[in-house]
């Protein structure tokens, strides 16, 4: 699973209402999403590994807010809160649970 944007400073406080708009809160997904990402920079990729990017997720519309949905993204600098891992959880469960009855 690729790892989330990583942006340089606290994301949590741009969850404060007082700071949304502030400039360093407008997060391009292009400073903070390298392209291409590490795994597809990888040669001879085993066969038995996948890779799942879900920066889309984080990132939408090219850029990378603090809420997203009325849901708060980053519990620190760049650390996933509980609340938003809680609602990606019906999206990796899905591709996992697609990959696992790929195997059978």
């Amino acid at each position: 699973m690729r790892n989330n944007p990583r942006p340089l400073f606290d994301m949590s406080l741009c969850a404060n209402p007082a700071n949304i708009d502030n400039e360093e809160c407008l997060v391009s997904a292009d400073e903070y999403v390298p392209q291409p990402g590490k795994w597809n920079r990888v040669e001879d990729k085993p066969s038995n590994v996948a890779e799942y990017d879900y920066s889309e997720y984080f990132c939408p519309d090219g850029s990378c807010p603090a809420i997203i949905g009325n849901t708060i993204v980053y519990f620190d600098g760049f650390h996933m809160s509980n609340s938003y891992a809680e609602s990606m959880e019906p999206i990796v469960r899905e591709d996992l649970m697609e990959k696992l009855e790929s195997l059978e």
